[in-house]
């Protein structure tokens, strides 16, 4: 999972976050917007798969992989877009926030 979140999530992540968040409106690229949106949700359809023969994408319990994940689907699930539903990447994002480290977060 980490290389995935590194070397594939995390460019599509940086251009709809960057564009999103940290650019005005009247600058923004939507194409480029829009091109990080649609990676990321075919990013999401494999996640989604993932997680159907394990609760977390480290396995039966909570780890690495979980944690190179959690900061790039926070970020997507937080800035106001609208995601095809994904109910295993829904599970599993709830099960992340009932953890006591996020919830203290």
């Amino acid at each position: 999972m980490d290389g995935l979140a590194n070397q594939t999530l995390s460019p599509a992540h940086r251009v709809i976050l960057m564009g999103l968040v940290r650019t005005p409106p009247e600058k923004r690229d939507r194409a480029a917007i829009e091109a990080g949106i649609e990676k990321c949700d075919s990013l999401f359809v494999l996640l989604d798969d993932a997680l159907t023969r394990q609760p977390w994408f480290s396995g039966d319990n909570f780890g690495t992989g979980d944690i190179a994940i959690a900061p790039f689907v926070y970020n997507l699930l937080n800035v106001g877009l609208k995601w095809t539903p994904r109910p295993n990447l829904e599970r599993w994002y709830q099960q992340l926030t009932e953890r006591p480290a996020f919830v203290k977060w």
